[in-house]
């Protein structure tokens, strides 16, 4: 069988599923989806990927994105390649952890957000891991419910559609007494209304069945003039900024400052956890960034 194309384009919005090799647990216990956790806010801040739901099960999860660019498949190498290193150098294992290609449907927002959103979140409790679907400790339904939660979570796009979260939490509740089942994607890719559909169509049958992809780098800052912007700041401040906005690898970063892979990581990493507490260094942040739209 010839295996599902990609449609990836700025905007897009997909249901993505990654299951264990050999039907085998991808999470051994609560640290290993703390740490899947915390991959997800990495990859999703690196590739400015928005992530609407998610629902970890033992052998597999579910994932409600849109991609800002035409970057699914980076977000989903670096995701997916990453947690398998940290998992296997925690559990002193080798080779594969998920099972070959993950599958990621497009969707239109418009006519399947809402029911894959509820679907999701509804998946423990069809597999009787919990009695509701708010209980379950590694989903994002409960934050839905909540004023805080995960900064990498954007609940504001599902919410809208609802006077409350607790208006939420009943139209999810109601597919619990329902099949539940989703229609079957157009060419194993596509969920959609009817021109939905029709418009993606034509682009695979153009490409022959190959990947369909749109622009790519949208989001990628010329680097002479990050590093302009920069010039005078601390070495950690320029790091960060040629990783997420410029979007140079590591390795690449290490060669222009003459530091180590890792070296550069750790000083990206330490930025990100001080940004992310540091009010006065996330406007200085912004200032920056205000001077490139400028």
């Amino acid at each position: 069988m010839a295996r599902p194309i990609r449609i990836e384009y700025a905007g897009a919005f997909y249901h993505v599923i990654s299951r264990g090799n050999e039907r085998r647990a991808v999470f051994r216990g609560d640290d290993d989806y703390k740490l899947f956790l915390s991959t997800l806010e990495e990859a999703s801040d690196r590739f400015d990927v928005l992530i609407h739901a998610y629902c970890l099960m033992p052998n597999h999860l579910h994932l409600l994105i849109q991609t800002k660019d035409s970057n699914l498949s980076e977000f989903m190498k670096r995701l997916l390649g990453v947690y398998t290193i940290r998992f296997n150098r925690r559990h002193k294992r080798h080779g594969h952890l998920f099972r070959g290609r993950y599958k990621a449907c497009l969707i239109d927002q418009d006519s399947y957000f809402l029911e894959l959103s509820r679907y999701i979140h509804l998946n423990p409790v069809k597999a009787k891991l919990s009695v509701s679907p708010e209980e379950y400790c590694w989903s994002s339904m409960r934050f839905f419910l909540r004023q805080d939660g995960p900064s990498y979570l954007h609940k504001k796009f599902t919410l809208d559609s609802f006077d409350s979260p607790r208006a939420y939490q009943v139209f999810v509740k109601e597919g619990m007494g329902q099949n539940g089942d989703l229609p079957k994607p157009t060419a194993g890719c596509i969920l959609g209304s009817e021109s939905f559909i029709k418009n993606f169509t034509k682009h695979i049958q153009k490409h022959k069945g190959k990947d369909v992809s749109g622009k790519k780098g949208l989001y990628r800052m010329p680097i002479p003039k990050l590093q302009q912007l920069t010039q005078g700041k601390e070495r950690s401040f320029q790091m960060y900024c040629l990783w997420k906005y410029g979007r140079l690898t590591q390795r690449s970063i290490g060669e222009m400052f003459s530091r180590t892979h890792a070296a550069v990581s750790q000083n990206i990493h330490r930025f990100g956890a001080r940004l992310a507490k540091d009010k006065i260094l996330n406007q200085e942040l912004k200032s920056v960034m205000s001077e490139f739209k400028d």
